[in-house]
């Protein structure tokens, strides 16, 4: 689907195995259905059975009928490679939904950052350090890649938790990354010009400034957008 939405010449072919995978889906499903009416106590048992070996595997979630309802969404949002930002209480499992997402359709693991207001850009894109050469007594700096540079230059999910802790003049520095797809070039800070990879995604999760949580800051509207 990623590449039927960036390449035209992918088009015919990406029909042709989606509608194989169409009628593949509609066979499993009429026999799932066909065992669920045939004996639904087992049926039931084992849903809950696999429900308890993916918490246990992912340990954070389980893929419940709900979790499956946002997860095809933020798929259909993962096609086109934009940013996509999941908000509501606390507690109600915005972050474990972003890992568990960015693995199942990814298949990699998500570079997280953990938003504070104390959090800076060197803390994001990365940074310049020292280490002691190979064999010698003698310094040499090195670039030191943050979580974004990393998933820009891998391919990979990045998600920013608890987003709306960051300062407003933190948010807005994203606003290149978030503006950017597959293959163009970014300079970061600390590690020069870098080409992003295919499988790039931003995901932000927060609470919004309310009443319960008065110390949230407002989204800037540039971000907003």
């Amino acid at each position: 689907l990623r590449e039927m939405h960036s390449d035209p010449y992918a088009k015919k072919t990406g029909k042709k195995i989606l509608e194989k995978v169409k009628q593949e889906k509609e066979k499993i499903n009429k026999s799932i259905s066909e065992h669920e009416l045939k004996d639904p106590v087992i049926f039931r048992a084992s849903e809950l059975v696999t429900y308890k070996k993916n918490l246990h595997k992912e340990g954070h979630i389980a893929p419940v009928p709900s979790v499956q309802k946002y997860l095809s969404e933020i798929g259909s949002r993962m096609i086109s490679g934009k940013p996509m930002f999941l908000h509501g209480p606390t507690g109600t499992g915005k972050t474990s939904l972003a890992r568990y997402a960015a693995q199942h359709f990814t298949g990699k693991r998500a570079e997280m950052v953990y938003c504070t207001p104390q959090t800076r850009e060197s803390n994001i894109w990365g940074k310049q350090g020292l280490r002691v050469k190979e064999g010698t007594s003698v310094p040499e700096t090195v670039d030191i890649m943050g979580p974004l540079a990393r998933a820009a230059n891998e391919g990979r999910t990045i998600i920013f938790d608890e987003f709306t802790a960051l300062p407003k003049e933190q948010m807005v520095f994203l606003k290149g990354p978030m503006n950017a797809k597959p293959g163009d070039e970014i300079n970061v800070m600390g590690n020069g010009v870098i080409t992003i990879k295919t499988g790039f995604q931003m995901i932000f999760t927060a609470n919004l400034k309310s009443e319960k949580n008065p110390e949230r800051q407002e989204l800037p509207p540039e971000i907003a957008r």
